[in-house]
């Protein structure tokens, strides 16, 4: 929280901010809350650039705040937790949960791109239940490198065709269980 690297600004509880002026801002009521990954926390723009700095802009006017709570490379599980951490503190009126493609077979991964290890929902038994938590450190997952194609691809274990397969025979629980 309150961090700035670069053309970056965190806020005092640890969302993208707009601008060096709203580092220390208090979320007024009624709130956006904004879940993602980096489109939605806006990595390739300075922070009033980003989506939900410009949704502001057009809801200040009628009393709304944002909270910019995207994360790079977040999968839906991620974004599910960290709204369910931060739901008390900040009571959203309204929460925006932006997706992408790739969110996707995120999601069902146990480990980022990187080989850092994240947590997962896996289908068991009829309901989903969270797993890998806490995360196991591996230190060596900086120099470990992930090709997308053998991730997604595989011909061993095609996990964006298990996904995709289990979404449309349970389009409302998929049976994500690929690790």
């Amino acid at each position: 929280p309150g961090r700035v690297t670069g053309r970056v600004i965190i806020d005092r509880l640890g969302f993208r901010a707009r601008s060096m002026s709203a580092r220390e801002r208090v979320y007024g009521s009624p709130l956006i809350a904004v879940l993602g990954d980096s489109y939605a926390y806006g990595g390739e723009v300075r922070g009033h650039q980003a989506w939900a700095a410009r949704l502001e802009d057009k809801v200040s006017g009628r009393g709304y705040s944002v909270a910019n709570m995207g994360v790079c490379a977040y999968g839906v599980g991620q974004m599910y937790l960290l709204y369910r951490e931060e739901k008390a503190r900040l009571d959203p009126a309204v929460v925006l949960v932006s997706i992408i493609s790739w969110d996707i077979p995120r999601t069902a991964r146990s480990s980022w791109e990187g080989g850092r290890e994240k947590p997962l929902f896996v289908w068991e038994q009829g309901a989903l239940k969270l797993t890998n938590v806490p995360v196991p450190l591996r230190p060596d997952c900086i120099t470990t490198k992930v090709v997308w194609t053998e991730v997604l691809f595989d011909a061993g274990s095609c996990h964006l065709l298990k996904l995709l397969r289990s979404c449309l025979n349970r389009p409302y629980y998929p049976d994500i269980t690929v690790a």
